[in-house]
């Protein structure tokens, strides 16, 4: 083999060694990238399903409330303590910390 011959074939494996790299940092990146969105997406989505669960708790909580002012106050605490669980929970799925229904108390 000339001289010639070998620096082709040392260009050639150099050119090869850097298209490899660079597709696999491409990849990383990609990786990463997608992680990384889906990851939003799931956060985007969970916040949207706590909006919609406070509307309904606060259209709920509207109908519960009956004509008289210490009525109303009773049967709203009352309400409150019982979707109190489902509110703790729900605003934990947010951040994803909802293993069951035991939520540290506050």
């Amino acid at each position: 083999m000339t001289q010639e011959t070998t620096q082709a074939l040392f260009e050639v494996a150099r050119l090869i060694g850097a298209g490899i790299v660079g597709g696999l940092i491409v990849a990383f990146a990609s990786h990463r990238f997608t992680v990384r969105r889906e990851r939003d997406s799931e956060r985007d989505k969970r916040k949207r399903e706590f909006r919609s669960f406070v509307v309904r708790f606060k259209s709920e909580a509207v109908a519960v409330r009956p004509v008289g002012d210490l009525d109303r106050n009773r049967s709203f605490a009352l309400f409150y303590r019982q979707k109190k669980p489902e509110l703790r929970c729900a605003a934990a799925n947010v951040e994803k910390r909802c293993p069951s229904q035991t939520t540290p108390r506050v």
